[in-house]
């Protein structure tokens, strides 16, 4: 089990009485929000950082193609290698996007059924 996964459980074993399945229910879900977050951010500055490094890595691979008898068979190769990793390596960061977009959506639809909009 999780650590922040068993703190909600003794939080709720605390406040047996206290606290609703429905506000337990609401408490995971912004827990399971912040790690998603966590995850989405932490991804974020290690794609920028690979980005970088992709890009000098596609620069020295199109300055090979300057010289006249350069290997066209191997240029091919490692371009393709290169777009491909590069396309794996964003479909990977695209999924925890969607993921973390998913949480934040349960989140606030727990949160209207617990605390539905005032009218004014």
């Amino acid at each position: 089990m999780e650590p922040a996964h068993d703190d909600l459980a003794h939080l709720r074993s605390l406040n047996e009485g206290d606290m609703s399945a429905e506000m337990y229910t609401f408490h995971e879900a912004i827990d399971e929000l912040q790690r998603a977050e966590e995850e989405v951010l932490d991804n974020h500055k290690a794609i920028t950082d690979y980005l970088q490094h992709a890009l000098q890595r596609c620069s020295a691979l199109l300055t090979l193609t300057r010289d006249v008898d350069y290997d066209q068979d191997a240029y091919a190769t490692q371009w393709e290698e290169l777009l491909n990793e590069q396309l794996a390596v964003l479909a990977q960061s695209r999924d925890l996007v969607a993921e973390f977009r998913s949480k934040m959506q349960q989140e606030e639809h727990i949160s209207r059924r617990i605390h539905p909009p005032r009218p004014h």
